[in-house]
């Protein structure tokens, strides 16, 4: 499933004009859901943020939300996704350890 949200913010008398595109990755083990940030230009670069072993694609206190904005205000897309067993991805994360993601 893909999605454009676009919304606006206003800080100090500025408009900042965001886009994220919500994803869907189809794996053999299950679907991986994330965003995508895109700045609004043609060509940028792009920054992959994973989260942590039992984290998600928000990080604490939405701080990779946060950091996603933050380069998108910069010019730099970045995609945040759940990881198998995580968040909004399928799976099971009692099937999780260190050496096997499912």
């Amino acid at each position: 499933m893909l999605q454009w949200v676009a919304f606006e913010e206003s800080r100090k008398h500025m408009r900042i004009f965001k886009m994220q595109h919500y994803c869907e990755i189809p794996t053999p083990k299950g679907t991986l859901r994330g965003f995508f940030h895109k700045p609004n230009q043609d060509k940028h670069p792009v920054c992959l943020i994973f989260h942590g072993f039992t984290g998600q694609k928000t990080g604490t206190k939405f701080s990779y939300v946060q950091l996603s904005r933050m380069l998108e205000s910069k010019g730099i897309a970045s995609f945040r996704f759940d990881f198998l067993g995580s968040g909004e991805s399928d799976g099971n994360f009692f099937k999780m350890n260190f050496l096997v993601q499912e």
